[in-house]
């Protein structure tokens, strides 16, 4: 986003922004224990894309990455959420705070996966790498193909000349 100006306000948000705030809700989130080591691994490494994605700012494939991970983590957040909710721990104060956490950060992440995608169209990244039917690689086969009266035809050769093979 260096010096450029987008009308939407989530491309104003800088992806350190973005990392930082998932970073100290997933450790708040499992600091007590009561989720799976799995779920820290994950977003450890979803955290590790965002550093890459913000260390080499023109990448396509760093922020594609990030943003692809990030969007799955919303479903595994999920999954980790409705299996160990209601663990045999007691609800202690630890507890309740890193079951808010996880809840909070599972929430910010459809936000900040929005924000990826504005950094990630910022960069050039496209949806997808098929060519969509409006796209100007596509031609039409029923339609005769343009002509340029100023372009000369080309002369079929009269001969065939042998190469010059050396002695």
């Amino acid at each position: 986003m260096d010096g450029q100006f987008d009308s939407n306000p989530l491309a104003r948000v800088p992806l350190k922004a973005v990392v930082i705030i998932h970073f100290v809700l997933t450790i708040w989130a499992s600091q007590s224990g009561f989720l799976p080591d799995a779920y820290l691994i994950m977003n450890i490494t979803i955290i590790f894309c965002g550093l890459w994605a913000i260390a080499h700012s023109e990448s396509i494939d760093s922020i594609q990455m990030y943003l692809f991970l990030h969007v799955i983590s919303i479903a595994m957040d999920i999954i980790f959420l409705a299996v160990f909710f209601d663990t045999p721990y007691k609800d202690s104060s630890s507890v309740k705070f890193s079951k808010t956490m996880s809840i909070i950060n599972l929430l910010v992440k459809p936000l900040s996966s929005f924000i990826l995608l504005v950094h990630f169209r910022n960069r050039g990244g496209q949806y997808s790498s098929y060519p969509s039917p409006s796209a100007s690689g596509y031609e039409n086969v029923d339609q005769p193909l343009p002509s340029n009266s100023q372009v000369e035809a080309a002369n079929s050769p009269t001969s065939f000349q042998k190469p010059y093979i050396p002695q």
